[in-house]
């Protein structure tokens, strides 16, 4: 996944970075002045934003670009200023974040916390949607990986890549000393979780 080289319609590029439904498009940019940067405005013309004298006067003062009006309108991401403000990362989302105790790696709402609520709150919206690699369970902590780029998230995950899977380490703290037949336990499929009804694979 790549960085958006090509010019794509401002309804679109508003959906993808979660600022605004694209059902609404229009009305938001009769409201805030959204511009391309790298395309002059046309000269003697009055541009009037809706309920926002101040937006108005500030887009008469810095001549910030050409306005876009309609959710058809084509520009480069990176060429976009909202009020005067640049997108927000433009490029893919790739973030390592440490997982606390309590979060769950879901995007699903419930009863419990998930990691997408210890970011930002339009980056779990953005599209494509950010994804984990892997899981953790709810009370184990460590480093979890989100990506945008779905081929990157299934070059780490997949079970048909084994010889370039990449490695995984844990630290496990036990509540019981060990025996020493642990990993013999393990391999026989014959451990039983509590409350569950099957084996560990």
């Amino acid at each position: 996944l790549k960085a958006v080289k090509v010019k794509c319609r401002i309804d679109k590029i508003l959906g993808n970075f979660s600022i605004c439904n694209r059902g609404k498009v229009r009305e938001y940019l009769s409201k805030n002045v959204v511009v391309d940067i790298s395309t002059p405005p046309p000269q003697g013309v009055i541009e009037v934003i809706q309920n926002s004298p101040e937006l108005e006067q500030k887009f008469a003062n810095q001549k910030l670009g050409l306005r876009l009006k309609q959710p058809g309108d084509r520009v480069h991401p990176e060429n976009v200023r909202i009020n005067g403000k640049p997108l927000d990362e433009i490029q893919p989302l790739h973030i390592v974040i440490h997982k606390p105790k309590g979060y769950v790696c879901t995007h699903e709402e419930g009863e419990h916390k998930n990691v997408f609520a210890l970011l930002p709150s339009n980056f779990s919206k953005r599209l494509p949607q950010l994804n984990i690699a892997g899981r953790l369970d709810k009370w184990v902590t460590g480093l979890c990986f989100l990506t945008q780029d779905g081929q990157l998230l299934h070059r780490i995950t997949s079970p048909k890549r084994k010889s370039k899977k990449l490695p995984k380490i844990y630290l496990i703290k036990s509540s019981l000393p060990f025996k020493g037949n642990e990993k013999e336990l393990f391999a026989s499929g014959t451990l039983f979780l509590k409350n569950e009804s099957t084996p560990c694979a």
